[in-house]
């Protein structure tokens, strides 16, 4: 694990952290903060689901955001001949090493602080609704299983839209992405509503199955770049 994050902070700038890691989790954190307020006035009645998942995939989307467009100054073009960052890497027999820990950490990262934002939000909320012990209450799953369907969903649409943007290296491509990594994150969401554990379902297998191709995907695409295929 040492090494993996070592890797990681070769590409990685003290900007791109304090946004992954500070302000995003911080915003997410704020806007569940006042939709469980907004929550609390029961303004969506009978259709609370909808409400709470609407709350989740706001905060979520913010996370989509910092994830794609900040990943532009991390793994930017890294997918693309000659991208961003193998240069250098190419001067050293360890190079394909610690791009290949570089991506791992990333991937464990993005789920790790997916989970940490969203619990840390969603316990913002529940604290500024008044209703953190109904969060807690061992019946209440339906709020538990809808706060796991969005960390994965956020997870598995951020790291597809990741796969696809490091094959071009353009913030404008990033930024643009990031907005249809959105839809698809809400897209879900709303689908979740409606069968929350066939999507949970499948957003398990999508999570293994996009970590375990991605990683192979870029990889091939760098050892292309590394020898200069």
């Amino acid at each position: 694990m040492g090494k993996w994050i070592k890797s990681y902070l070769v590409f990685t700038g003290t900007g791109s952290r304090v946004v992954l890691f500070l302000l995003a989790p911080l915003a997410t954190a704020a806007i569940q903060a006042l939709w469980g307020i907004l929550m609390n006035t029961g303004i969506f009645g009978n259709f609370a689901d909808w409400g709470l998942m609407i709350g989740l995939s706001l905060a979520a989307g913010v996370m989509m955001q910092a994830e794609v467009v900040m990943d532009n100054w991390v793994f930017g073009g890294i997918a693309l001949k000659g991208g961003v960052g193998l240069k250098y890497l190419q001067t050293s027999v360890k190079g394909r090493g610690v791009i290949r820990n570089a991506l791992r950490c990333d991937m464990l990262r993005m789920l790790a602080e997916c989970a940490a934002a969203l619990c840390l939000g969603a316990a913002a909320g529940a604290l500024a609704g008044g209703d953190f012990k109904e969060l807690l209450r061992t019946g209440n799953g339906t709020k538990i299983v809808f706060l796991v369907i969005m960390i994965l969903d956020e997870y598995v649409a951020a790291a597809g839209i990741k796969l696809i943007t490091r094959h071009f290296g353009s913030l404008h491509f990033n930024t643009g992405m990031a907005g249809l990594g959105c839809l698809v994150l809400f897209s879900v969401a709303a689908l979740a509503v409606l069968t929350p554990y066939f999507v949970l379902a499948v957003l398990v297998g999508g999570a293994v199955l996009i970590s375990v191709l991605g990683l192979r995907k870029i990889m091939n695409r760098v050892e292309e770049s590394y020898y200069d295929r």
